[in-house]
């Protein structure tokens, strides 16, 4: 008996080709190359850099890479911190038995009814700490029903319920309320911008650091917090402006340098429109309040 699939391109038979998991990879792992089948790679620990489709991304535990058929692709492991990862193989078949080709984020987005980010198709997917034992558990269930006696069609549906996880939990990311592991995540966010106010931070990059896919993050964080991470950023680095600007002789131009700012006009226009005034005129007014004798010191003398 076949599991087939029906959807907007056709119908579609389920062969399953091999799942395992791997460890100690380290140096060149494959070649760039291409094939007709679908390639799932899980990594649960070390580093790598994986080129796929022209993208060159920095493999790293919780990163879950989907391939495509046709797409071309090289994996490598570090040699310092070899990868750990799972992988499972297969392929759907058309009604004519050739291998189909369509590709398995549009399978997600029609099965989840809305569009994902574009990050989707060029980035792996950041698999948030609290789902991956719930991915884990997909994985170890294919490769035990091929260690077992199991039927081909348990394997099938072994295979559906493991792409069933990967798009739950990609619906979860985006619809799961706040919890203790957002709090985490956010802490560890906010850690990271303050450590690097110095510099221009990326949507991309921040995302990348707690393991999270840009729009959930802009979500999560608008929701704990009440804030744009624009705002958020804005508001640190008047603040340490403020400081800076109080309390040290630094030169405007080099104030703008530390906190980020792509020049010292720029920095000027975003310092006046928050406090209304320019940082010279702020350093000015501040001194000269601060200068000026107490009441106190008035009638003491």
């Amino acid at each position: 008996m076949d599991i087939q699939l029906r959807l907007h391109s056709g119908m579609f038979t389920v062969e399953v080709l091999n799942t395992r998991y791997v460890e100690n990879r380290s140096g060149l792992i494959a070649r760039m190359h291409s094939h007709p089948v679908y390639h799932l790679m899980y990594i649960t620990r070390g580093k790598g850099t994986f080129h796929i489709d022209g993208q060159s991304t920095e493999a790293a535990e919780g990163r879950l890479y989907i391939i495509s058929p046709h797409q071309p692709h090289q994996f490598q492991g570090s040699p310092d911190e070899p990868l750990g990862n799972y992988e499972s193989t297969f392929v759907l078949l058309d009604e004519e038995g050739k291998p189909g080709g369509c590709c398995l984020i549009d399978l997600m987005e029609e099965y989840l009814g809305r569009r994902l980010p574009e990050t989707a198709r060029s980035s792996p997917l950041a698999i948030p700490e609290a789902f991956r034992p719930f991915l884990v558990g997909g994985f170890e269930q294919l490769i035990e029903q091929q260690r077992g006696t199991f039927t081909d069609l348990r394997g099938k549906l072994q295979l559906l319920e493991l792409l069933l996880r990967i798009f739950d939990i990609v619906n979860r990311i985006g619809s799961s309320p706040a919890g203790p592991q957002s709090h985490s995540l956010l802490g560890e966010l906010r850690k990271f911008i303050r450590a690097n106010l110095h510099r221009s931070l990326t949507l991309e990059e921040m995302a990348g650091h707690i393991h999270v896919s840009p729009n959930y993050l802009c979500r999560l964080f608008k929701r704990e917090t009440n804030l744009t991470l624009h705002d958020y950023l804005l508001r640190l680095r008047i603040e340490k402006a403020l400081k800076l600007l109080l309390y040290t002789d630094e030169p405007v131009y080099a104030i703008a340098g530390q906190l980020g700012f792509e020049s010292a006009s720029y920095f000027s226009r975003v310092f006046r429109s928050e406090q209304g005034m320019s940082p010279t005129e702020f350093r000015r007014r501040e001194r000269k309040r601060r200068s000026m004798p107490h009441k106190e010191d008035n009638f003491l003398s």
